[in-house]
């Protein structure tokens, strides 16, 4: 699935005043807030951006930057967009920007590797051989279960 993925995001958030008024508490909670990888890529007098790896989606990840950082009170806006691997500055690589998300897209292609995401059980695959026509809901008619359970032992006095 595209959603389970590993991605580069560029976080941007814009203060009310100043960054240098901003309460270092306020910006320790921005950190606590994102909960993922992430490295300090931009920033001007009243906004910074991060440069976050973080997997399940923007959406996902918008959903749970959204519900900590509007209570933060010197967050003004903030918005969250995907980051290519193909980012330039106005001095190439000199930029800690681009040379982050060059970073951040390396982690993101080693995590994204097959070993790295859950593997099916047996029991989970189901692979249908010589079956011409497949009743999807065959195994809610069957009453298959899950997990199969251990039968019990045909002596009672055994363990």
């Amino acid at each position: 699935m595209q959603n389970d993925r590993y991605s580069v995001y560029e976080l941007t958030v814009s203060f009310k005043y100043k960054k240098d008024r901003v309460d270092r508490g306020d910006v320790r909670k921005i950190a606590g807030v994102i909960r993922c990888p992430f490295k300090v890529g931009k920033h001007s007098e009243h906004s910074i951006s991060l440069v976050i790896l973080s997997e399940g989606g923007a959406s996902k990840l918008m959903d749970r930057l959204r519900s900590g950082l509007s209570d933060i009170g010197s967050v003004e806006n903030f918005w969250l967009q995907t980051v290519g691997p193909d980012a330039i500055g106005q001095h190439g690589d000199m930029d800690p920007f681009t040379t982050y998300v060059k970073e951040m897209w390396a982690e993101a292609s080693k995590r994204n590797k097959a070993k790295h995401f859950k593997q099916p059980r047996p029991s989970d695959v189901f692979v249908k051989h010589g079956i011409k026509e497949f009743d999807r809901k065959a195994a809610i008619k069957m009453g298959l279960r899950g997990p199969w359970k251990r039968k019990p032992p045909s002596n009672p006095n055994r363990p």
